[in-house]
This record gives structure tokens, sequence and C-alpha cells, in this order.
């Protein structure tokens, strides 16, 4: 009466799950977070948070707040961000006011914007951290 086909139809469609197409994440602007967030896609923020941020890809509207440091791959910053930022690609747009230093490979800053911190390339950036210490470790 009822048969279980193992072919699926021909016209089904493979809908990719929210890991492999970059889930979005929104905070509102009505919403504050005291911690820290770790997100695997993209962040747009428009809320206040105060705690690190890590992402991959982070929006921030012009009512978004940041009190911390935020590491990710693309940034473009519209709002106020108290903290260091570490990115490949960061976009400070006009609206926007940093007060942190920025470690960088590509940096775009709008006129208009309000910053307060240093810049650094961040191949600069890996050549003042040094070389790693080593410690010796006693055998037991």
């Amino acid at each position: 009466m009822f048969w279980k086909s193992s072919a699926a139809p021909a016209n089904a469609s493979r809908r990719p799950s929210t890991a492999e197409a970059g889930a979005l994440s929104i905070i509102a602007a009505d919403v504050e977070i005291h911690g820290d967030i770790v997100a695997a896609g993209e962040l747009h923020i428009d809320g206040t948070i105060h705690g690190n941020v890590t992402c991959t890809c982070l929006v921030q509207g012009v009512t978004g707040k940041l009190f911390g440091q935020l590491t990710a791959q693309e940034v473009t910053l519209r709002g106020r961000v108290e903290g260091a930022i570490r990115a490949r690609t960061v976009i400070v747009e006009h609206s926007a006011h940093i007060t942190g230093d920025i470690v960088h490979e590509n940096i775009r800053i709008d006129a208009g914007a309000r910053m307060d911190g240093r810049l650094r390339p961040e191949d600069q950036a890996a050549a003042l951290a040094g070389p790693p210490v080593l410690k010796a470790v006693p055998a037991t």
C-alpha cells in the first residue's frame, strides 16, 4: 500500500544547511548583551554588546555599539566601537566612531569617520610581535 522510494524526485532541490550557507545573526537596536559572542556566519549589530566578538563577517549599523575586542574576516563599521579590531578587510563608514587599534590587511576609512587609535597592517603587526617564546618544561 505505501512504498518508500529510494530515489528522490528529479525536481527536488537540496537546500543548504545554515552552517553551509553561513547563517545571518541580527542583534536588534533594543538588545543589550553582556558577554562574548562567537558566530560562524555573518553578524549584524544594531544593539549594544559589552564583550568580545568573533565572527566571519560583521556589519554594524549606526545604532550599534561594541565595547570589547572584535575579530573577523570582514568588518563594516557604522556605529561606535571601543576596543581593538583585527580583521582582514575593514570598512569604516562616515558615521563610525572608533576608539582602539585596528590590525588589518585592507582598510577603507570614509571622510567624517572619527577614529582614536593606531592602524597597523597585518604583516607589520606579525613582525612587531616577534618570534614565539619557547619555555623549557622540566622532565618528570
